[in-house]
């Protein structure tokens, strides 16, 4: 494809759809699985003096086994207002105090909350796919109006669209990847 400014629509395009990855694989790390993870709850917000900050800037987290994560907050007056956090999350934890850290039980998923999880999981891999086909659709926008300000030609144009249905089709690929890996992972 000729012209420096398809190159750099193209690059562009190609960043926006890494970062709908980006975003698709960090809303699949919260999702509740039975196993534990840091990503359970790491992303939760607390309120610290006036600010409010995500659990894993306030706290160490760590799993002690594979139903149990342990919180010990960096500043012990927070473990109360951490607790809470994680109760009201809605999560169907249990969490416990020992009066220096927090220990989360995860209990196990039972196969109906199995089904309902997957097809959260399957909800949220298909917002995926729209957002990668909108920019798909911008990008193909953008190329019809450089061939219409004759910046390219237009079989210049036919081998951009090629190339950017590849582009769209890898990414789509992967985020099934992604999705194929986290349906596995909530039914075993």
């Amino acid at each position: 494809m000729e012209g420096s400014e398809a190159s750099a629509l193209f690059e562009e395009t190609r960043q926006s759809m890494e970062k709908t990855l980006e975003v698709l694989s960090s809303e699949l790390t919260s999702v509740r699985t039975s196993r534990a993870h840091a990503g359970l709850i790491e992303h939760l917000k607390v309120n610290y003096y006036g600010s409010t900050l995500p659990m894993n800037q306030m706290a160490t987290l760590s799993v002690q086994d594979a139903r149990t994560l342990i919180v010990e907050p960096w500043d012990k007056a927070m473990l109360e207002p951490l607790q809470k956090v994680v109760q009201s999350a809605n999560l169907g934890v249990g969490v416990a105090s020992d009066g220096a850290k927090l220990r989360v039980s995860i209990p196990e998923l039972t196969h109906e909350r199995r089904v309902e999880v997957v097809k959260y999981v399957h909800k949220l891999g298909e917002e995926a796919k729209v957002a990668l086909r909108n920019v798909r659709r911008h990008t193909l926008d953008r190329l019809k109006s450089l061939q219409k300000d004759k910046i390219l030609s237009e079989d210049d144009l036919h081998r951009a669209q090629d190339e950017l249905q590849k582009l769209t089709d890898r990414f789509i690929e992967q985020a099934d990847v992604l999705l194929n890996r986290k349906e596995r992972e909530i039914l075993a």
